[in-house]
């Protein structure tokens, strides 16, 4: 009777470690704690990849807007620079294709040079 009554105080003690959480029947609780930890660390990395990401889209932003802000500026003073002075964009226009007909008669003349130095 006194071996039962030592069983049964046993068994008793090791239903309270277990309700206590002292002992564990399976490693479901400490594979669940690794998963977490292993979860944490991720979130940490995915964090601060974010901030990396958000402080460069942030500088990006920057640039684009003074970018945009220089070509609004550029756009008015180029209207304010036309506006009734079609004269100019055309004396432009002009001077250009005068430029561009005297490389083009040079252009020709080269091309002959070039073909009267292969029949020699």
């Amino acid at each position: 009777n006194a071996d039962a009554t030592a069983k049964i105080e046993s068994l008793e003690t090791y239903l309270k470690d277990l309700a206590a959480g002292r002992i564990e029947l399976t490693s479901e609780r400490a594979d669940l704690e690794k998963e977490i930890e292993t979860l944490r660390g991720d979130m940490e990395v995915a964090s601060e990849l974010r901030k990396k990401e958000t402080a460069e889209y942030d500088d990006a932003k920057a640039e684009m807007d003074q970018a945009i802000t220089a070509l609004a500026s550029a756009l008015e003073v180029l209207q304010e620079a036309t506006t009734n002075k079609t004269g100019a964009l055309l004396s432009v226009r002009s001077s250009l294709n005068a430029g561009m007909a005297a490389r083009a008669a040079e252009s020709a003349s080269l091309n002959l040079a070039v073909s009267l130095g292969h029949k020699m």
